[in-house]
C-alpha cells in the first residue's frame, strides 16, 4: 500500500575529529529565503511540465452542442459529482464519444474553481509515456500545482528532493504527493480517459491503491506513512474530498478490477455508469443524431447543399443501426472529400450513396484508404507510424519516406524538401483520415484504427466479411514496419554528411542534431527497430551495418557519440568494432568481425572494458558464447584463435562475471562460470563476483556460483564492507548497485559511527552523495560526534554538496557538542563565505547560540569577517548579544585586533562602553591583548578611558602591564596616571611587573607618577617590583627616582623582604648595595634571610645575605631562627650551621 505522508527516515552518524554542529531550524521570513523557495518549486514544476506535452486532450475535438447530456443528465453522474472522495467509472463501446465526453467534462462541466481543482490525463497507447501512469501523475500534479500553488508543501518538496531527479518516474512518490496535497485541498477532481489504454503493469498499481482507498468509504487512513502516529485519528481530523472519474471500454478485466467495489451496495463510494447498456445506447444513438445534423450542416455549407438535401441526408444517416461518432465521422469524411460523390450532389445521388454507406468503422477505414492515390506509399507511410518509437515531425516523415521509397539517397542535398503545410496535405492525399497531425506530429486518428490495421506477428489474416474486400485490415505487421524502420535508420546513418562533417567533441550536439533532422531518432533507435523487426540480417544489409559498427569511421562516431549521450555517462574513446556489436547485441556483425580475427581482448581508453565485458552486462548471451570460443570458421576453431579472456579487468578491476551478476544475467553468469571466471578476484572497493552475488539477493545467480561446503559472509556483513569501501573510493556506481540491487542499508554504521552518507561528504565525492541521497540517506543522522551531514560539508565549504544537502530540506539549526550550528561553523571558516551567504539566504538562524552563547555575529566579529558581519547585522542580528562571559560582537573583535570590524559594528551602533560579567570594556579587552591601532580607533570613537572593571582597573592600568604605544595613546587623551583599583594599586604598580621593559614604568614617572604610592596593603611600586623581576632595571629606575627602599606593607615587609621570598637575586644585591636594612623585620619579626632560608632556590641569596652580615640566630615572634626555616632544605640548613647540618636542634 502506498502512504499518503512523508516520513523522514532518522538515524544516528558520527565522524572522528572535533567539529562545530548544529541547532534548531528558525526560517527568516525573508524575500530572499523565498527566492530559493520559489526556484525550489520552479525547478519540480519544470520537471512534472515535461510530461505534459503528452497530455493529448485537445486531440479530441470539442463536443457538439446537446451531445454528453446521456451523461451529464444522469442522476449517477450527479450522485458522484455531489459525493465526497468517490469514484466514478463511465464505460461505452469504441466510437461512442467517451473521449469527447471526458474532454467536455474538463472544459466545461468540471472546470477549476475556487473551491474546485480538476486534473486530467488522457491514455493513449500509441506511444511510449502516453501509457503509464506516472505520466499521468506528473500531469495532474503539474495541473494541481499550477493551479494551487499553496498545495505543494515542504514534505512534498522535501520527498521530491529526497528522491531526486527520478521522482517523476517513481508511482510511489507521486501517488504520494498526490494525496498529501489533497489534505485540506477542497474538491480535486481527476479525471483519466481510456485507462484499457493505459500498461497493465502500471494499471496493476493504480487499480491497487484506487481499491484501497475507495473501499473505505473515502478514508484514507490506512495509508498513512508512519506507523508510529495516530493515523485514524489524523485523518479523521483532515478533510479530504479526492474524486476520480474514469473512462474506458466495456472490458472484462477493468470490470473485474472493480468487482469488489461493485459489490459493496448502495454505501459504495463506487459508481459504474455503463453506455452499452440497452437505455443509455439509446440515449447517445439520439445524441449522435444531433452530430450528424451539425456535420451535415458544416458540409452542406461547403458543397452548397439545400436544406431539403441537408435534411435528406441527414435522415439516411440517422436510420443507420448501431451506429458511432467515429463512424459518422468517417462516412461524412467520405462524402465530403470524395470527388466522385460531392460534385453534382442532389437528392438522387444522395440516395445512391447512402444506399453504400459504410457498415461499420472498419468499413470506413477500407474505404478511406482505398481512395489513396498511391496504396504503396500509403503502406509505407502506415508502417513507419504505426512502428516509430515516438511520434515523428512531419520533417522526419519526409526524410523517412524519401528513404523508404528510393535507395540511391546518400545525403540530405538528394532529399527534396517540403513546407509542413504541403506535407500535411500529402499525408493527408495518403491516408485521408485514418492519419491526423497535430503540432507538426503525426498519429493515427484512433485506437481503432490502429486495431484495424494492424495483426499481431502471431495472428494469422483473417479478414470478416463474404462480399467486402478488405484490403487494408489486419494488412500489416508491427515487424515489417519495424524492418523498414531499421532500413531507413541504417542507410540515413550512413548519409555524407556524417562522413564530412562528424560530429566531434567540440561540436555542439544539439545544434548538430537540429542541423540533422532524424539524426537523433535514427542514433537512438535502429538497433531497437533491427531487434524488434526479428529478421534475419539479408546479404545487403550486412555491408551497411559493419559500415556502422566501424569505428574507424566517422559516420559511426558520430552517432554513437548522439546515442551514448542519451546515457548520460562518459563516452568510451577506443571503442572498437567488436565492443559496438557486442553492447548492441549484433550477434550476426560479431561473428564476422571475429573471422577477421580482431584483438579479441583489446580494451577501451576510457573504461578499459573488453568486448566481453560490455557484452555479458547487456545481456547477450549469444555473443557471450561466441566472444568465449573465439575465431572459428563454421564452427571450427582456427589455429591460434583463443576466445576472449574470461577474467579481464578493467579500470575498476570488475570483470565480465562482475557485469552479469549486477545485471542478474543468470544464463550469462553460467556460461562465463564454465568458462573459468574467478569468484575470487577482488574490484578496487574490495568486492568480489561471490559478494556481489551474495549481496545481490538472486538465489538463482547464487546457486551457480557456490560450490557445496562454501564458507560465505552474510549479506549484511558483506554488503555493509562492500559499501563503506565503494564510498572510500568514490564508487557512485558500485554504491548504487548496493543499494538498488543489494538491499544494503543505506544508512549503515561503521566501526566509528559513521554513515557512508558522512563520510561520502567528508571526502567531497559528489558523485556519490548524490547517490546516497536519491536512496534515501538520512540528512539529519548524528554519531558520537554529533556532526551532523550538513557540518560536515560546511566544515569541508562544499558548497555544491551543501547545496544537495539544503535541496532535501536539510535542518540547518541541529547543534552539535560544541553547541554550533553549521552558520557558525561556516563562518569561522576564512574561505567560506559564499557558503555563509548561502545559509542565511536559505533561512538560517543568525541568532542561534552556541553551548557559550556566542553567536554567528560574535564568531564574525572575532574572526574579522567584515563581510559577513555587515551581511548579519543587515538581516537583523542582536548587535549586542552576549556570551556567558558578558562579552558582546564589539568586545570579541577588540580583543582581536579586527579594527575595520570595530570601525563597523560602531558604526552599526554597538555600544561602545558594554561591559563584561567583569566590568570590562571592548577597550579594556583591545588593551589588555596589545591592539593598538584598535585601543586609538575606540578612543577616537569616544571611548571612555576611565572606565573601570569590576576590580576598579582602568584601561591604562592594564595597558601599563606590558604595553607602552597603548600606554602613551592613553596617557595623550588624559588617562588618570594616579587612578587606583579596588586593591589601590595604580598603573605605575602594574607597569613595574614587566620583566623585560622599563619604558612604560620610565613613560609613568616622567608624565608624574607617584612612586610611594600604596595599595591596600601598604605596597609601593618597589615592592612589587622587588616581588616580580628577574631584572634589576626596573627597581633601579625607582630607586633613582628616589623611592624608599625600607617602605613596609602593612604586614610589616620591605622590598627587601619581598625581593628574598620570592628569590629575586639581582634585586637583593641592588637593594643591598644601596643600603637596605638587612635585618628589618616583619611583623612578624621575620627578616630577609629567614625569608631567603624557607625556599630551597634562595641559597645563594641567604649566602649573599649572609656575607653581608646578616644576623643568622635572629628570631620570629614564634621563637624560630633562620636556621629552623630551612630545616627542611639539608643544602641550607648545611650553609647556616658551617657544614653540620645534622648537629641541627630543634
Amino acid at each position: 500500500m502506498v502512504q499518503n505522508e512523508f516520513t523522514n527516515t532518522e538515524g544516528r552518524i558520527a565522524l572522528q575529529g572535533q567539529i562545530f554542529n548544529n541547532g534548531i531550524i528558525n526560517i527568516n521570513d525573508d524575500s530572499r529565503v523565498r527566492d530559493v523557495r520559489a526556484e525550489k518549486e520552479m525547478k519540480i514544476l519544470r520537471t512534472l511540465h515535461q510530461s505534459v506535452e503528452i497530455n493529448r486532450k485537445d486531440r479530441n475535438p470539442e463536443r457538439v452542442p446537446g451531445t454528453c447530456e446521456w451523461f451529464t443528465a444522469d442522476p449517477r453522474f450527479k450522485q458522484w459529482k455531489a459525493n465526497k472522495s468517490s469514484m466514478l467509472w463511465v464505460s461505452a463501446d469504441p466510437g461512442c464519444g467517451k473521449s469527447v465526453l471526458a474532454k467536455h467534462l474538463v472544459d466545461n462541466v468540471l472546470q477549476s474553481t475556487d473551491s474546485r481543482t480538476t486534473c486530467y490525463f488522457f491514455f493513449k497507447d500509441d506511444f511510449e509515456g502516453q501509457g503509464s501512469v506516472t505520466t499521468a501523475l506528473c500531469c495532474i500534479l503539474s495541473q494541481l500545482f499550477t493551479i494551487k500553488p499553496a498545495l505543494l508543501s515542504d514534505t512534498i518538496i522535501k520527498e521530491f528532493d529526497i528522491a531526486g531527479d527520478g521522482f517523476a518516474g517513481s508511482f510511489s512518490v507521486l501517488w504520494c504527493a498526490l494525496l498529501t496535497a489533497a489534505k485540506n485541498a477542497g474538491e480535486i477532481i481527476c479525471i483519466l480517459d481510456a485507462i484499457d489504454e493505459c500498461k497493465e503493469s502500471d494499471w496493476s498499481l493504480l487499480k491497487r491503491e484506487l481499491q484501497t482507498i475507495y473501499s473505505k468509504g473515502g478514508d484514507f487512513s490506512s495509508t498513512s506513512p508512519d506507523p508510529r502516529t495516530n493515523s485514524s485519528q489524523e485523518f479523521q481530523q483532515t478533510e479530504y474530498n479526492v474524486k476520480f472519474l474514469l473512462t474506458s471500454r466495456p472490458y472484462r478485466e477493468i470490470r473485474h478490477s472493480f468487482q469488489p467495489l461493485i459489490t459493496q451496495g448502495p454505501e459504495s463510494l463506487f459508481i459504474h455508469l455503463s453506455g452499452e447498456s440497452e437505455e443509455e445506447i439509446a440515449k447517445i444513438s439520439l445524441e449522435i443524431d444531433l452530430f450528424i445534423e451539425a456535420k451535415i450542416r458544416h458540409i452542406g455549407d461547403a458543397i452548397k447543399l439545400t436544406k431539403e438535401e441537408q435534411t435528406l441526408l441527414s435522415e439516411k444517416l440517422k436510420c443507420v443501426p448501431n451506429k458511432t461518432y467515429i463512424w459518422v465521422y468517417l462516412t461524412l469524411d467520405l462524402i465530403e472529400n470524395d470527388i466522385n460523390t460531392n460534385i453534382n450532389l442532389n437528392r438522387s445521388k444522395i440516395l445512391e450513396v447512402t444506399s453504400r454507406l459504410p457498415e461499420t468503422v472498419d468499413d470506413a477505414y477500407e474505404r478511406i484508404l482505398s481512395k489513396s492515390y498511391d496504396p504503396e506509399m500509403t503502406k509505407t507511410l502506415l508502417h513507419i507510424v504505426v512502428a516509430a518509437a515516438r511520434p515523428l515531425h512531419l520533417q522526419e516523415i519526409n526524410i523517412a519516406l524519401a528513404l523508404a521509397l528510393k535507395d540511391t539517397h546518400q545525403s540530405y542535398a538528394t532529399i527534396d524538401y517540403k513546407t509542413d503545410e504541403r506535407l500535411k496535405l500529402d499525408v493527408r492525399d495518403l491516408c485521408g483520415l485514418f492519419i491526423i497531425v497535430a503540432e507538426s506530429k503525426v498519429y493515427l486518428l484512433h485506437q481503432t484504427a490502429k486495431e484495424f490495421l494492424v495483426r499481431s506477428d502471431t495472428k494469422t489474416r483473417k479478414v470478416k466479411g463474404f462480399d467486402r474486400n478488405f484490403k487494408w485490415k489486419e494488412s500489416l505487421q508491427l515487424r515489417d514496419g519495424h524492418q523498414t524502420l531499421t532500413s531507413i535508420c541504417i542507410r540515413h546513418l550512413l548519409f555524407e554528411e556524417f562522413g564530412s562533417n562528424p560530429l566531434t567533441q567540440d561540436v555542439q550536439r544539439l545544434e548538430y542534431i537540429k542541423k540533422y533532422i532524424f539524426l537523433d531518432y535514427s542514433a537512438r533507435y535502429w538497433v531497437t527497430h533491427f531487434k524488434d523487426s526479428k529478421i534475419e540480417l539479408e546479404a545487403y544489409e550486412l555491408p551497411r551495418i559493419m559500415r556502422l559498427c566501424d569505428t574507424d569511421s566517422k559516420s559511426c562516431l558520430t552517432w554513437l557519440r548522439i546515442y551514448w549521450a542519451s546515457t548520460n555517462t562518459s563516452f568510451p574513446d577506443g571503442f572498437t568494432s567488436l565492443m559496438v556489436a557486442s553492447y548492441f547485441g549484433l550477434a550476426a556483425i560479431v561473428k564476422l568481425l571475429l573471422r577477421l580475427k580482431p584483438k579479441i581482448n583489446y580494451r577501451d581508453s576510457t573504461y578499459m572494458r573488453s568486448a566481453l565485458s560490455w557484452a555479458a552486462e547487456n545481456g547477450s548471451d549469444v555473443i557471450v558464447r561466441q566472444l568465449l570460443k573465439g575465431n572459428n570458421w563454421k564452427g571450427i576453431p582456427l589455429l591460434f584463435a583463443g576466445g576472449a579472456e574470461v577474467n579481464s579487468r578493467d579500470k575498476y578491476n570488475r570483470t565480465p562475471l562482475v557485469y552479469a551478476i549486477w545485471r542478474r544475467q543468470t544464463s550469462i553468469v553460467a556460461r562465463l562460470l564454465k568458462a573459468g571466471a574467478r569468484v575470487d578476484l577482488e574490484d578496487d572497493v574490495g568486492g568480489t563476483p561471490l559478494s556481489y552475488a551474495i549481496c545481490s539477493g538472486h538465489d538463482g545467480i547464487l546457486d551457480r556460483i557456490l560450490k557445496s561446503g562454501t564458507k560465505i559472509e552474510s549479506r549484511d556483513t558483506l554488503g555493509r564492507k562492500l559499501l563503506f569501501s565503494a564510498v572510500g573510493k568514490g564508487r557512485g556506481d558500485v554504491v548504487k548497485m548496493l543499494l538498488e540491487v543489494g538491499e544494503v542499508d543505506v544508512d549503515v554504521e561503521n566501526d566509528y559511527g559513521d554513515t557512508p552518507l558522512l563520510l561520502a561528504i567528508g571526502s567531497g565525492n559528489i558523485e556519490v552523495v548524490r547517490v546516497l541521497l536519491e536512496n534515501g540517506a538520512g540528512v539529519e543522522v548524528k554519531g558520537a560526534g554529533d556532526s551532523t551531514p550538513l557540518c560536515v560539508a560546511v566544515s569541508r565549504s562544499d558548497e555544491a554538496i551543501i547545496r544537495l544537502l539544503l535541496e532535501r530540506s536539510v535542518s540547518m539549526e541541529a547543534k552539535g557538542s560544541l553547541g554550533n550550528t553549521p552558520l557558525s561553523l561556516a563562518i569561522g571558516k576564512y574561505w567560506s563565505e559564499a557558503v555563509v551567504r548561502l545559509l542565511v539566504e536559505r533561512g538560517a538562524d543568525i541568532e542561534s547560540k552556541n553551548d557559550f552563547h556566542i553567536t554567528p555575529l560574535s564568531i564574525a566579529a572575532m574572526n574579522g569577517r567584515e563581510a559577513i558581519v555587515r551581511l548579519l547585522v543587515e538581516k537583523g542580528a542582536d548587535i549586542e548579544s552576549k556570551d556567558n562571559d558578558g562579552r558582546t560582537p564589539l568586545s570579541f573583535a577588540a580583543i582581536n585586533g579586527r579594527d575595520a570590524t570595530v570601525g563597523l559594528l560602531v558604526e552599526k551602533g554597538a555600544d561602545i562602553e558594554s561591559k563584561d560579567n567583569d566590568g570590562r570594556t571592548p577597550l579594556s579587552f583591545a588593551v589588555i591583548n596589545g591592539r593598538d591601532a584598535t585601543v586609538g580607533l575606540l578612543v577616537e570613537r569616544g571611548a571612555d578611558i576611565e572606565s573601570k572593571s569590576n576590580n576598579g582597573r582602568t584601561p591604562l592600568s592594564f595597558a601599563a602591564i606590558n604595553w607602552r604605544d597603548a600606554t602613551v595613546r592613553l596617557l595623550e587623551k588624559g588617562a588618570d596616571i594616579a587612578s587606583k583599583s579596588n586593591d589601590g594599586r595604580t598603573p605605575l604598580s602594574f607597569a613595574v611587573e614587566n620583566n623585560l621593559d622599563i619604558k612604560v614604568a620610565r613613560l609613568l614617572i616622567e608624565k608624574g607618577a607617584d612612586i610611594e604610592s600604596k595599595s591596600s596593603d601598604g605596597r609601593t611600586p618597589l615592592s612589587f617590583a622587588a616581588e616580580n623581576n628577574l631584572d634589576i632595571k626596573v627597581a633601579r629606575l625607582l630607586i633613582e627616582k628616589g623611592a624608599d627602599i625600607e617602605s613596609k606593607s602593612n604586614d610589616g615587609r620591605t622590598p627587601l623582604s619581598f625581593a628574598a621570598i620570592n628569590g629575586r637575586e639581582a634585586i637583593v644585591r641592588l637593594l643591598v648595595e644601596k643600603g637596605a636594612d638587612i635585618e628589618s623585620k616583619s611583623n612578624d619579626s621575620r627578616t630577609p634571610l629567614s625569608f631567603a632560608v624557607a625556599n630551597s632556590w634562595g641559597i645563594e641569596l641567604a649566602q649573599l645575605l649572609i656575607e653581608k652580615g646578616a644576623d643568622i640566630e635572629s628570631k620570629s615572634n614564634d621563637g624560630r631562627t633562620p636556621l629552623l626555616f630551612a630545616r627542611s632544605h639539608e643544602d641550607m640548613a648545611s650553609l647556616l650551621t658551617g657544614g653540620n647540618a645534622e648537629d641541627i636542634t630543634l
